[in-house]
């Protein structure tokens, strides 16, 4: 199982996280973009989050919340901060303009929008370069904690999630993860193959 180390921080500064290379492409080929994820913890705030890729001829299409973003350039972080207590996750996708597709539940069907849990969304700072585009926001401990309790933050806890980079109707349709999903079709809704995050 793949591992990812959680620095934290008294204040939010991405050049000291660790990174998790998202370089596993399957199932299409001709399009693997160099894609990065890091995660931070910042105490009295939470998870900050930023994902970057060194995509153009970006697909920009979706506007509104729960759209279909994994149509377009699209960014995801899966994750559960609590599998020692429930096997729920929250699947986090977005575009390049910040769009956000976001719920919670055990597998691709019956699954509740985050929105109806947490009643307001992370705001996320979405940025395009000439030669990558990236979005960074917040998963603020009091909403996490209403999808999974409390949440243990010290050294060594551990989570599950994945990161993915993806583009189902862009040019080159693609599909990229950190941790490898083993089966022969594309579907990013397989917790079984999360790897661990794990508290620095």
């Amino acid at each position: 199982m793949k591992q990812y180390f959680i620095k934290s921080m008294d204040k939010k500064d991405f050049s000291a996280a660790n990174v998790a290379m998202v370089d596993t492409f399957k199932w299409f080929e001709g399009h693997t973009p160099k894609t990065e994820a890091r995660v931070i913890f910042v105490k009295g705030e939470g998870f900050h989050v930023q994902l970057k890729s060194w995509e153009t001829n970006l697909r920009i299409t979706c506007k509104e919340y729960q759209s279909r973003v994994c149509e377009d350039s699209c960014m995801e972080f899966f994750f559960n901060f609590a599998p020692d207590k429930q096997d729920k996750y929250v699947n986090f996708e977005t575009n390049p303009i910040g769009t956000i597709n976001s719920s919670l539940g055990k597998g691709r069907r019956c699954r509740k929008k985050i929105l109806e849990i947490w009643e307001t969304l992370p705001e996320v700072k979405a940025q395009v370069f000439d030669d990558s585009w990236q979005v960074e926001y917040l998963l603020p401990i009091e909403m996490l904690e209403k999808s999974f309790g409390p949440i243990n933050t010290e050294k060594g806890a551990k989570y599950t999630g994945n990161f993915y980079k993806c583009g189902d109707k862009t040019d080159i349709e693609h599909y990229g993860m950190w941790s490898p999903v083993e089966l022969p079709e594309p579907d990013y809704h397989r917790p079984e193959f999360f790897g661990e995050l794990i508290m620095d």
